[in-house]
């Protein structure tokens, strides 16, 4: 299982919070659009280092990231105990964490890696990730698109 995530922490009224924003692929044919589909929360005083609390969290209009969430939260309460720890969930659901670079959801693996945006006359098709513009050039098939470099990913 590959689970694309993004981890947020932060402090409030003398507790630590951590949640692990769970991502969706948006449209089928480009991966860098992730929304996010829910959240699994877990809270810890600020003098502890074991986390408690977790809880799952869905803020959506879509019925089948409630589905989603749901077997996500069945897989982990049924593999893992109520006190799981963040790193045993993200190992158990594969999660391959993302920052947001340049207005988009990016995983870690990819740093190093350029964003190319893919344009038919002054239009903005698609961006994707490659090495090279040799590379991202060759993930088009359509002749009539033009692929310019955008940014070298950095976190």
């Amino acid at each position: 299982m590959n689970t694309p995530v993004r981890i947020i922490e932060f402090s409030e009224n003398g507790f630590r919070f951590k949640l692990i924003q769970i991502l969706n692929q948006k449209f089928k044919d480009s991966p860098l659009h992730l929304e996010p589909v829910g959240e699994i929360k877990f809270q810890a005083s600020s003098t502890e280092d074991d986390w408690y609390g977790m809880s799952f969290v869905v803020d959506t209009d879509n019925p089948e990231y409630l589905f989603k969430m749901a077997e996500l939260s069945k897989l982990i309460t049924s593999k893992l105990r109520w006190r799981a720890q963040p790193n045993e969930v993200m190992e158990l659901i594969g999660g391959d964490e993302h920052e947001i670079f340049d207005q988009e959801f990016i995983s870690k693996k990819k740093e190093g890696q350029s964003i190319y945006c893919v344009w038919r006359g002054e239009s903005l098709q698609r961006k994707l990730i490659a090495n090279s513009l040799e590379e991202a050039e060759s993930q088009i098939e359509d002749k009539n698109l033009t692929v310019k470099h955008k940014s070298l990913i950095k976190f």
